[in-house]
């Protein structure tokens, strides 16, 4: 992305898109592909063909004076008033527009139309991308602080002992961190207590993986350790991420946070996960962790979350995880 910017900048191309979806403008967000693109805002409706009958209609009326002129032997030229309005727009010209319109004409990049959807619907713009109404719900968050808090609490009382054990075994790292896509695909840090040897990704080529598509799962581990197999059957491995709740990367309850290298193997229709916040537990931990045979079956359970979600579903998730979880045929969540 960097060298197709340098070599642009070079070149000094620019490549512009208009009139842009919502659902266009999010996929762009998406792949990153909104670093190298400059997005502008729809045309006003005195220059949009599909809004105004009159410049449709003087635009085809510019084009016969251009097939005249070709023909004219004299070589006589004319200007239609769609053309002046075409060549003003296109040439960027700014006269008798707003001064947000001057600015994102001007080029300046710092004042240019802001690229996160937050920034965009702070400023009332129109076509600021609609996400899941989770998302933006304050009793969640609300939930999800109070949670947080409490559960950063008990993770205190108990984060001694499981620490002495983890450096018993090998010695190696207290904390396992991994990159992980919130919402919208953003990147953020994940963090467990460790539970498997210390080459753990170097080793997973030596893993059999039991999940069709893109997911990874194994129930014959070899990498996952001692104390690493207590710690996942009774989910302490998971605690740290209430820090990550905390700092709004993750939520109590929501979709399963993917690996960057999931995403990358995403067909259109999975992107949708990621219109979501992922959650520390959800309908794939709760319903589905030890009979989940494809990856699809991980997508179809996220989207029935997402389809039916309510505040007071989330409180029944997580009173179904703490059941879950001193359940022997559980598994780790």
């Amino acid at each position: 992305m960097i060298a197709c910017r340098r070599l642009l900048g070079e070149q000094q191309v620019e490549l512009v898109l208009r009139n842009l979806s919502s659902q266009v403008r999010l996929v762009l967000e998406l792949t990153e592909l909104d670093q190298v693109l400059n997005i502008e805002p729809e045309l006003p409706p005195e220059l949009s063909p599909e809004l105004s009958p009159e410049l449709s209609t003087a635009a085809n009326t510019d084009s016969q004076d251009r097939d005249a002129q070709s023909r004219d032997p004299n070589g006589a030229t004319s200007t239609s008033p769609a053309s002046t309005a075409s060549s003003r727009w296109g040439s960027r010209q700014t006269q008798g527009s707003s001064p947000a319109q001057s600015a994102q004409a001007s080029g300046n990049p710092q004042q240019r139309q802001p690229k996160s959807p937050r920034a965009r619907a702070s400023q009332g713009n129109s076509q600021a991308i609609v996400t899941h109404p989770s998302v933006h719900s304050r009793a969640k968050r609300l939930l999800d602080i109070v949670g947080a808090i409490v559960g950063l609490g008990l993770t205190a009382l108990v984060a001694l002992p499981i620490i002495i054990a983890i450096k018993l075994e090998d010695g190696g790292p207290i904390f396992f961190a991994q990159r992980r896509c919130s919402w919208l695909g953003r990147p953020f840090t994940i963090w467990k207590f460790r539970s498997m040897v210390t080459d753990a990704e170097a080793r997973k080529a030596e893993v059999r993986n039991e999940v069709d598509g893109a997911l990874f799962k194994s129930s014959k581990d070899h990498r996952i350790t001692r104390i690493g197999k207590l710690l996942r059957r009774t989910s302490l491995d998971e605690l740290p991420q209430f820090w990550n709740v905390l700092r709004g990367e993750m939520s109590l309850v929501g979709t399963r946070p993917p690996t960057l290298e999931e995403t990358e193997q995403y067909e259109i229709p999975q992107w949708r996960r990621l219109d979501i916040k992922p959650g520390m537990t959800g309908e794939w931990q709760v319903n589905g962790r030890s009979t989940v045979k494809t990856f699809e079956d991980v997508v179809q359970l996220d989207l029935k979350y997402q389809r039916n979600w309510t505040l007071w579903y989330d409180i029944k998730l997580i009173v179904k995880t703490i059941l879950v979880v001193f359940r022997k045929d559980s598994g780790a969540l």
